[in-house]
């Protein structure tokens, strides 16, 4: 990959070049830290042409479209969040309850076992 110089970002689409310093260049936004030349006397290195940037973005809408919906993968309502959120609060509560009474947390009603308290 092609890195900033200066930030060190990777420079996926555009790369700025200059003859003066061949072994460095610079994302878009550090341009005018690459080397005091004018910017005109600078290159750009550009990975895709306009028209296949054109091609993937629309070979990616095409691919988003064919996704299911949310609903469509059945995917819980806000009232069905909301009641699941109120059941976990109510096991935390009752389960903090246990601890405070010195009951296990891993015993079933019938094996409950108390701590024994010193």
């Amino acid at each position: 990959l092609i890195q900033c110089t200066v930030c060190k970002v990777d420079c996926f689409l555009l790369a700025v070049v200059c003859p003066c310093s061949s072994a460095q260049l610079a994302c878009p936004q550090h341009q005018k830290l690459l080397c005091s030349c004018a910017p005109r006397e600078q290159r750009q290195l550009v990975r895709y042409s306009a028209n296949r940037l054109a091609r993937l973005l629309k070979s990616v809408e095409e691919r988003i479209a064919t996704l299911p919906t949310v609903a469509e993968l059945g995917a819980p309502t806000k009232e069905q969040i909301r009641a699941d959120t109120v059941a976990i609060d109510r096991w935390r509560a009752e389960r903090h309850a246990r601890v405070a009474h010195g009951v296990t947390e891993d015993a079933t009603p019938a094996k409950r076992k108390r701590r024994s308290v010193k």
